[in-house]
């Protein structure tokens, strides 16, 4: 069982424009979060399964978002308080060692995030939007094989999937065009281990299939040029 509590500083969304309203100083309260776990770890098969599962509430208030704001008529990214939110997930893991030098590991998680009040002065969002980054669905799986050798060294493969449902980057309720569709990225390593573990060198690749998917998002398009922009 365990509780934390985090916040993020607030702080002041705009340059200083002398030409706009208050010049342009648009202040936002620091965001908190209160998180609890409660979590089970378990080891069977004379430890050679291992098993976790943690389920997990997270309430925060003074949610800080970042959406387009008209300034004096111009548009501007700003960053706002929206009100509260809270998260409630669940977590499974498991680690399987199934014979001599194979490994093998997967984990799953359900998450359920959605705000539960918003400010008056907020329009942005609504009590329906989804919360930004905040996938419903999660999972990996992974298989690791260590094979030793006559020297007395080992070479040990590994692969990894990693898959994660849609979501959005940005906070807008109408920032359709900024989310991300659900992917799956594929991991793997080939490892040579000296004898006596003195050294190692490895041959790696990530994301072999070539998958694109964005890390970033900004919603522009209530600027003149319409402009909605991933990475």
């Amino acid at each position: 069982i365990s509780w934390a509590r985090g916040y993020k500083s607030g702080g002041f969304s705009d340059r200083l424009r002398p030409n706009f309203p208050n010049n342009a100083v648009l202040p936002y309260d620091e965001e908190r979060n209160d998180s609890f776990e409660l979590g089970v770890r378990t080891e069977w098969l004379n430890k050679r399964l291992r098993l976790n599962a943690t389920y997990f509430h997270s309430k925060y208030d003074n949610v800080q978002i970042s959406s387009t704001t008209a300034v004096n008529g111009v548009p501007t990214q700003t960053i706002s308080n929206a009100g509260a939110a809270k998260l409630d997930g669940i977590e499974a893991e498991f680690i399987f060692v199934a014979a001599k030098g194979l490994k093998l590991n997967g984990s799953a998680g359900y998450m359920d995030a959605r705000y539960t009040n918003i400010l008056p002065t907020v329009t942005a969002v609504s009590l329906t939007t989804a919360l930004p980054r905040t996938p419903k669905w999660s999972y990996s799986v992974g298989a690791e094989y260590g094979l030793s050798l006559a020297n007395e060294g080992m070479l040990i493969a590994r692969a990894d999937w990693s898959w994660v449902d849609d979501f959005i980057l940005t906070a807008d309720a109408t920032s359709t065009q900024v989310a991300q569709s659900a992917y799956g990225i594929l991991n793997a390593r080939l490892t040579y281990q000296a004898p006596g573990e003195k050294w190692t060198v490895s041959l790696f690749g990530t994301n072999l299939t070539d998958e694109i998917y964005a890390t970033s998002g900004l919603d522009q398009r209530t600027n003149p040029f319409g402009i909605s922009q991933i990475e």
